[in-house]
């Protein structure tokens, strides 16, 4: 992380947990953890006694028993950690693609993956495939559902290439994970390894390892690593892996006696948010994991994992559901094939709904520039929008619908336009004629100067 390239700085908020099940911690964890709950949630300025710790809780506020923190987001906030045209191209494609995908069999699967958690880690279960199937109950019958765990591998430990290859056949939309992390480990990846992610349909992850979302680049203890994150390689240094993801700032949190634990909470109710609250923005969805928690924010640790589990990606991109039907291809739009720069022309499309959900329409004129989206509109009324160009050209229109689930349509096929002629007329072309009329009638001039 390069202070000087920050733009939007990082806001870290202090949490405190006792008991990580790790051989070797100290009996209490305290930290100010990166999130951006700080940037979502607006209410209160997070550190009422003016200490150099935000969002304390209320045992740790010095001036009174005020919790510091704000739990409910007004507006959604999603990460994109870029550091140069390259990656903002690739974060930016990858959404783009990922919006734009509508009926493809890819969008039906979905694929746990669990990890080895180790004897010598002190959890609940062993295995992350049991934590992972405890999420089943949650995932809808339209998707397919595809288990790689350790616990069913014929070695107990699948390799990093097996994975690979898992997710070539798979082509997972989401992937939910369970297993050990570190700044740049995931998936028993380490960082130069997740360079070999050549999977062109991109997926969104949720995973519950340590530290792979740790944007500052921090590592134990108190140390910065010069190279990026994991978050970060996988949605902006490749133009493969992740579109998205919701990663742990810093340490993902277990349970020893029970197989609930507050990073599993937020999990189980990030995918509650998707499937039974049908809430499909990744941003309000993963809000509503942290707001469906509050009530337990301040047991042990789950103050920690709601600050820690930040969405980097788009907040407003849609997880896509095989049983929702794009609208229909719109009609090639309609409307003046020839003209002039700078005048305003208005130009129509139509199209239907399968399920006659309301319908809003973007044009897109052919000079890299968009009408935004208009509507509502019924399924079947005719859409409109116009647009003035600058300047002279060939230019081709096509129009894109998308429905009140945000699916969206195949592009229509294109209007070609010509603009060939300026509406702005040169006086020099009637100096003769003027020249004539003032030698005729001597009078003329007095009357344009008057």
């Amino acid at each position: 992380m390069n202070d000087n390239d920050n733009i939007i700085p990082m806001r870290g908020l202090f949490a405190n947990e006792s008991g990580l099940p790790l051989e070797g911690m100290p009996p209490e964890e305290v930290d100010d953890i990166p999130s951006d709950v700080y940037y979502a949630c607006l209410d209160g300025n997070f550190n009422y006694d003016c200490d150099s710790h935000f969002g304390e809780s209320a045992d740790r506020n010095e001036e009174a028993d005020i919790d510091e923190a704000d739990f409910y987001a007004e507006v959604w906030v999603g990460r994109a950690c870029v550091d140069s045209e390259e990656e903002i191209s690739n974060f930016v494609m990858k959404t783009i693609n990922y919006e734009q995908i509508t009926d493809d069999p890819y969008i039906a699967n979905i694929m746990f993956v669990g990890e080895d958690l180790g004897e010598y880690y002190n959890f609940y279960f062993r295995w992350g495939g049991e934590y992972k199937d405890l999420m089943e109950n949650l995932i809808p019958s339209q998707y397919n559902l595809f288990k790689f765990y350790d616990k069913d591998h014929v070695d107990n430990d699948w390799s990093p290439l097996e994975f690979l290859e898992e997710i070539y056949s798979v082509e997972p939309q989401i992937i939910n994970h369970d297993g050990h992390g570190y700044t740049r480990y995931i998936l028993k990846m380490w960082g130069d390894n997740l360079y070999y992610f050549e999977n062109e349909k991109t997926f969104f992850i949720y995973s519950h390892s340590c530290l792979t979302g740790s944007f500052d680049n921090f590592y134990p203890s108190n140390n910065y690593d010069e190279e990026d994150c994991v978050a970060e390689i996988l949605t902006c240094e490749l133009p493969f892996g992740a579109h998205a993801c919701i990663l742990n700032a810093r340490y993902g949190l277990g349970s020893e006696d029970s197989p609930i634990s507050p990073s599993g909470a937020y999990d189980e109710s990030f995918f509650k948010a998707l499937f039974t609250e049908n809430i499909k923005e990744l941003g309000p969805a993963n809000h509503y994991s942290k707001e469906d928690n509050i009530w337990r924010v301040n047991q042990n640790g789950f103050r920690w994992a709601l600050y820690q589990t930040n969405l980097f990606g788009d907040p407003n991109l849609r997880i896509k559901d095989p049983s929702e039907q794009a609208p229909n291809k719109p009609a090639r739009p309609t409307g003046a094939e020839n003209g002039r720069i700078k005048e305003e022309y208005t130009y129509l499309t139509s199209t239907t709904d399968p399920n006659g959900d309301e319908i809003w329409y973007l044009f897109d004129w052919g000079d890299d520039t968009n009408s935004d989206w208009v509507g509502p509109f019924a399924s079947g009324e005719v859409g409109s929008a116009s647009h003035t160009w600058s300047e002279q050209g060939n230019y081709q229109i096509r129009a894109i619908a998308k429905n009140e689930n945000g699916v969206q349509s195949e592009w229509s096929d294109p209007l070609t336009v010509n603009m060939p002629k300026n509406r702005q007329i040169s006086l020099f072309r009637f100096v003769p004629i003027l020249r004539f009329l003032f030698q005729r009638f001597p009078v003329l001039p007095e009357l344009f100067l008057q």
